[in-house]
């Protein structure tokens, strides 16, 4: 009598599959990862020394930059080469500071 071949269960074809998908998931999250932290480094190097000195003063910094936050660099870099405070953003604020002169505004 011959050996036969083990037959093969559809659960061991689906793990199979699923290993198949999570080694390819993980591959993509690290790529990722490696372009995120590329993407940030490119960024702050092309900042001016200035602007670094002034991102190295805000509050939340080190964990920021420890996460390489991509956004939180971009926006924080906005506000501070435009010389927009964050809290001088609030559009209510900033339409009553521009109507203010108009309704001050007197004949003679």
């Amino acid at each position: 009598m011959e050996p036969t071949e083990p037959k093969v269960t559809t659960v061991a074809i689906i793990m199979k599959q699923y290993a198949a998908k999570y080694k390819k998931f993980l591959d993509r999250k690290d790529k990722t990862e490696e372009n995120t932290i590329k993407l940030y480094s490119l960024i702050w190097g092309q900042c001016m020394e200035a602007m670094q000195v002034a991102l190295k003063g805000i509050d939340d910094f080190q964990a920021k930059d420890d996460a390489f936050d991509v956004k939180w660099l971009l926006e924080n870099s906005k506000f501070l080469s435009s010389g927009i405070k964050q809290a001088m953003v609030n559009i209510c604020e900033s339409a009553h500071r521009a109507g203010r002169p108009f309704f001050n505004f007197r004949q003679k």
